[in-house]
């Protein structure tokens, strides 16, 4: 709902570190500046986008293996780290 995407993208905006909201059919609805930041991407450009729309491989694998995790264990809080060349 619109509502509930409304406050998933106040939350997110509130995180400190890199940080995006995937609904059920993995598009991006929420996503903060610092992962902009790491897509390499223009802000504004992701959001309602799916996760193939990243153009980095190894984020998208991360992202799907993040929901997966998630949806295992919904009671958990998932998170991940990747490395990031310069």
């Amino acid at each position: 709902s619109l509502n509930r995407d409304l406050e998933m993208e106040n939350l997110v905006q509130i995180v400190g570190l890199p940080a995006v909201v995937l609904n059920s059919d993995e598009r991006m609805i929420a996503i903060n500046p610092g992962f902009y930041s790491i897509a390499r991407v223009e802000p504004g450009t992701l959001v309602n986008q799916g996760i193939a729309a990243l153009p980095d491989m190894a984020l998208q694998q991360n992202l799907k293996e993040l929901k997966k995790r998630s949806q295992e264990n919904p009671q958990m809080i998932h998170s991940d780290q990747l490395e990031f060349s310069g």
